[in-house]
């Protein structure tokens, strides 16, 4: 069962408040609202049904939407070309058999408005009739108009690449710092495990952006603690001594006095299975592989190499 005050939370920080808004922090503070149980299904419904900008534009069903719309115009355009110049119609089948493949479809017309242009340039320069330059002209439009189409698609998938990149670090980023909390000795305040994690993870997110630090990961993927500094990322050191992730972290949960100082090396927070489960949160981190190949096949189908 999902705790009320772990949603209130969540919800609050997508709307852009802060953990130390007056009103949350009085809600909070009313044990029986905080430790509220809900159904697993209306919270995970409020979670995840109600979009932010940023989510609505990482949620899958409205990029594809998006994507599906903007297609749709372009193979209408692509349409209407193939009508208004004369291809032959073993052209037209083999382009009907391409499919919803746009940026194909994209392809083999350019080819073979191409192929148009290079025979009404012969035909104009050879007659010198007017109206076989004007065709000339028309033909030279449209295959600048559909090199455009190609630019704007390829900037759209590369776009897309990139949103699948950074959803993907960021995915792997909060798996991370919550299985390395999971693992700390957290306060015994009574209140449940999610709820000290989450508090434990607000009070090192904020102190990650007062010190305008990032967290990113080698090639191992091991995590690496780096500081934006005059325009570029470098090592964090205090007192030139190397700080790392778990290091930090200990730091700031006890300048908070979030920490147990006397840890019972057996106590709730470091029991076997806790280990166990924060392996099991690593192993179950979703990895957006398989949408990122797919994008990267997309960008290669317009002749992009990523």
């Amino acid at each position: 069962m999902a705790k009320f005050g772990a949603l209130l939370n969540s919800l609050a920080g997508k709307a852009g408040l802060k953990p130390d808004d007056e009103t949350l922090k009085s809600l909070l503070a009313f044990v029986e609202v905080a430790q509220f149980e809900l159904p697993e299904e209306f919270n995970n419904a409020l979670e995840r049904n109600l979009l932010t900008a940023e989510s609505a534009a990482a949620n899958p069903q409205v990029r594809n939407k998006i994507f599906a719309e903007a297609l749709d115009g372009v193979d209408a355009e692509l349409e209407k070309v193939v009508g208004d110049f004369e291809f032959t119609d073993t052209f037209k089948g083999e382009l009907k058999a391409i499919g919803k493949n746009t940026n194909e479809k994209l392809r083999r017309i350019s080819l073979g408005l191409k192929d148009q242009l290079k025979a009404a340039k012969e035909k104009a320069n050879k007659s010198g009739d007017p109206k076989d330059q004007a065709q000339v002209d028309a033909l030279k439009k449209q295959v600048e108009d559909l090199n455009t189409q190609m630019g704007n698609l390829t900037r759209m998938h590369q776009t897309e690449l990139e949103n699948e990149r950074t959803k993907n670090l960021n995915e792997k980023k909060q798996y991370l710092i919550k299985s390395m909390l999971a693992a700390k000795p957290l306060p015994k305040n009574g209140l449940p495990a999610d709820v000290n994690i989450l508090t434990a993870k607000t009070l090192l997110e904020q102190e990650l952006a007062k010190n305008s630090l990032i967290i990113s990961f080698d090639e191992m993927g091991n995590p690496l603690l780096r500081q934006r500094k005059d325009g570029g990322e470098i090592e964090y050191f205090v007192d030139n001594k190397k700080v790392d992730l778990s290091t930090f972290m200990d730091s700031t949960l006890a300048a908070n006095k979030f920490l147990q100082v006397n840890p019972d090396q057996e106590g709730e927070n470091n029991r076997p299975g806790d280990r166990q489960h924060q392996q099991h949160q690593q192993n179950q981190f979703p990895s957006n592989t398989n949408i990122l190949k797919e994008i990267e096949g997309q960008l290669a189908d317009i002749g992009l190499k990523v």
